[in-house]
């Protein structure tokens, strides 16, 4: 399958727990970061919309959407039982006359079964996980 290079759309608004999408991206974001792409099914606006969330010392944190066009076949892809996934190729905007940050990213989809199922059975987080995200997120919550 053909990689897809993209925009992630929706970076300018925040999360519904209250997190800037924007600080994500400035403060933890970087250049080759592999992300993780959700499909949304109970998105109100597009029934095909898949979430991109960037894994942060162990919690996944939604940075945008996916393009309507390309949340299409992804959401295919993935409700086939096949996996997708993203990379950033490069964090934009973040200067004076482009304060905004976007994230431009190259999504891949794969076909091969020893890789859905390494990562379900890396699914699962431990207790020391789940720990860890709740300490992160108190701390990226308070700015630290």
């Amino acid at each position: 399958m053909r990689d897809i290079r993209t925009k992630v759309s929706g970076v300018s608004h925040s999360n519904d727990d209250g997190t800037s999408r924007q600080e994500i991206i400035e403060r933890h974001c970087f250049d080759g970061m592999k992300l993780l792409l959700q499909p949304d099914r109970d998105n109100k606006y597009d029934e095909n919309a898949v979430a991109v969330y960037a894994e942060i010392n162990g919690r996944h944190w939604q940075i945008g959407y996916l393009k309507p066009d390309v949340a299409k076949q992804v959401a295919n892809h993935i409700n086939s039982g096949l996996e997708a996934y993203a990379r950033i190729i490069e964090i934009t905007g973040g200067e004076e006359d482009r304060p905004s940050f976007g994230c431009n990213i190259t999504v891949h989809r794969t076909e091969n079964e020893s890789t859905k199922a390494q990562i379900s059975t890396n699914s699962s987080p431990s207790m020391v996980t789940i720990i860890i995200g709740v300490i992160a997120a108190a701390l990226f919550m308070k700015g630290y």
